[in-house]
């Protein structure tokens, strides 16, 4: 007996048939067992003219392997349970493998060109990093010197085109620039406060006798003591100013001195100023009225007016009537006599 394997065609399903041939050599005649059925394969998808085409689509499912060319409804024809793959099949998986690797290769390639650029990216941000970090350095050391030199040399004639040192970085320059203008700044705004700090102190106290301020600067002191002076003299200006106004007044009409002092006003400077003031106006009084009882006495005798102490043209304090009458009294026996 020989056995035979084959596929045969049942709607639409391709089968395995195994099937035993018994051959009678005395006889030649054939005798076939019925057929048994070993596989059946079916599942979706186009067919070719011959019937039949190759799995691309779950294969494993339906018992194939992907990319097998297999048969329906009656068309060709495998050994076992691996169908015949022709030429062009072939043709077709080498197409596709070329495919998936020039895919592939793409994307390798692609990957490879990504990562050089990140590569190149980060080594740009070291270097600017590098960069800046070193940039703020000479910055940071051209603030403070620039700062330092400024705050320790204090002139105001100090110009910062005198202390630029060209063999440094242009960083370098531009923090000693702005670490020189700030000290500049620091520098003012600490005068002003002590100058109005000065100020206030003497202007509010004017008797109080001048303290320089300790544990501060040079700069500051210097500050403190001109606000100090300039509050002192618009003080003096005005004691002396209150004390000529109060003796030009008191000379005339008061015959001591008036020792109170008013608000606001240096004493010392005050006592010394009315004191001034009140003799020169005492004098400059009592003279004009010698004046105008000389005057009226020669107007006496000349007219032979019977009045001892005629009225005066002017009007007299009673500071000056003992004065004016003295005066009137011996002017007229000069006059008389001569």
């Amino acid at each position: 007996m020989i056995a035979k394997k084959g596929l045969i065609m049942i709607g639409g399903c391709t089968l395995a048939v195994s099937a035993i041939t018994a051959i009678s050599f005395k006889q030649e005649e054939q005798k076939v067992n019925a057929p048994m059925i070993t596989a059946c394969q079916a599942h979706p998808g186009r067919t070719d003219g011959s019937g039949c085409h190759t799995c691309r689509t779950n294969c494993e499912k339906w018992g194939l392997s992907y990319g097998e060319y297999h048969c329906h409804n009656g068309g060709g024809s495998s050994s076992g349970s691996q169908a015949t793959t022709p030429a062009y099949d072939a043709q077709d998986e080498q197409a596709r493998i070329a495919e998936q690797q020039r895919l592939a290769e793409e994307a390798r390639i692609a990957e490879q060109k990504r990562q050089e650029e990140e590569a190149k990216h980060q080594e740009e941000l070291r270097l600017a990093e590098e960069k800046r970090i070193q940039e703020q350095k000479e910055y940071d050391q051209g603030y403070q010197e620039g700062f330092d030199y400024k705050w320790k040399n204090n002139h105001d004639d100090l110009s910062i085109e005198q202390l630029k040192e060209d063999q440094k970085s242009a960083k370098y320059q531009e923090g000693y620039e702005k670490g020189f203008a700030e000290a500049q700044k620091q520098l003012n705004e600490e005068k002003e406060k002590a100058y109005q700090f000065g100020y206030d102190q003497k202007k509010n106290d004017p008797n109080l006798s001048f303290q320089e301020p300790a544990d501060q600067s040079e700069n500051y002191k210097k500050a403190f003591r001109s606000g100090y002076d300039t509050a002192e003299k618009e003080l003096t200006a005005f004691t002396q100013k209150v004390a000529k106004e109060h003796a030009s007044h008191d000379g005339i009409h008061l015959d001591h001195l008036d020792e109170n002092f008013p608000d606001g006003v240096i004493h010392a400077t005050y006592t010394q100023a009315y004191q001034t003031a009140y003799q020169e106006a005492e004098a400059d009084y009592f003279e004009k009225i010698a004046n105008e009882a000389r005057q009226n006495a020669q107007e006496k005798v000349w007219n032979q007016d019977q009045q001892s102490d005629p009225q005066s043209k002017q009007a007299i304090s009673e500071k000056g009537k003992a004065k004016y009458q003295t005066q009137f009294a011996a002017s007229v026996q000069e006059i008389e006599k001569n």
